[in-house]
């Protein structure tokens, strides 16, 4: 929520889900225009408040983005206008959908894991956890001296390291998404990892560690910085194409498959994006 709309009451988000709403009923707004309309209604709409009420709007599922004007200006529209009946399911079928796509893309996985990353407080989890493992859809195993959970048709094959390469880029999946990242990242090497300001470097994987950072030369050269050197037989691995045709790197994160480390066989990331709610 920004600064405008942090010390708001229910009264005031109400209202202006209500203009959001009725304005949008005849039809595609831009911002500025949805701005004008909460300015008629009494509401303040300057700096930021206009976005994070559309934000708003867009979480609650009334809106989402609608067609895109000529100028280039992107416009919202009411989201039950615009999209199909996708047949979603709510509540705690969701939640349990939910769960079970985050397994199949981050699993092993704990519970704090799935709470972190999904922003859903531990009591609902918990109730939904259960539910799926009485339903036989996941099983517990050990990682790493640690109790955590696979689906049950994704349980460790084995631990052995294959040699596999690859450079990841920045804001990976396989780096989100889960509370404990020391399967991932060692340690002392988490800051070249985040560096702050809530970035995530480029990074070079081998067997699912961590082993370096790299970055795209002006010459389009690829960079690499090892972290106490080359792993053993790095040097004889080409990396992975993902970092090859890095032209759009961030596109093609959802489509691969992450070969986990030692410690953790299963960080399978074959999982393409969730819908995170309308206007996605």
């Amino acid at each position: 929520m920004s600064a405008g709309t942090a010390s708001w009451g229910s009264a005031e988000l109400a209202l202006g889900e209500r203009v959001i709403t009725d304005s949008l009923t005849n039809g595609p707004l831009a911002r500025d225009e949805l701005a004008a309309r909460m300015t008629e209604a009494g509401l303040r709409s300057s700096g930021q408040v206009p976005f994070h009420l559309v934000h708003r709007s867009a979480l609650l599922g009334t809106a989402c983005f609608g067609p895109v004007r000529e100028d280039g200006s992107a416009t919202y529209v009411l989201a039950k206008d615009w999209l199909p009946d996708a047949g979603w399911p709510f509540g705690a079928d969701a939640v349990g959908e939910l769960l079970r796509r985050y397994l199949a893309a981050h699993g092993p996985a704990t519970v704090a894991d799935f709470a972190t990353c999904s922003g859903l407080g531990l009591p609902e989890v918990r109730s939904v956890w259960k539910g799926v493992l009485g339903a036989g859809l996941a099983e517990p195993c050990r990682v790493g001296g640690e109790d955590a959970y696979v689906l049950a048709a994704g349980a460790p094959s084995g631990l052995e390291p294959t040699g596999d390469v690859r450079l990841l880029p920045a804001y990976d999946n396989y780096l989100v998404g889960l509370t404990d990242r020391r399967l991932s990242v060692v340690p002392e090497r988490a800051r070249a990892v985040w560096p702050g300001g809530g970035q995530i470097s480029p990074t070079m994987v081998v067997d699912g560690l961590v082993r370096g950072a790299w970055r795209r030369e002006r010459t389009r050269a690829v960079d690499v910085d090892l972290f106490g050197g080359a792993p053993d037989d790095a040097d004889a691995k080409a990396p992975s194409a993902e970092a090859s045709g890095a032209e759009a790197p961030a596109a093609e994160a959802s489509t691969r498959k992450s070969v986990a480390s030692p410690a953790c066989s299963l960080r399978n990331l074959g999982l393409t994006g969730l819908p995170y709610g309308p206007g996605r």
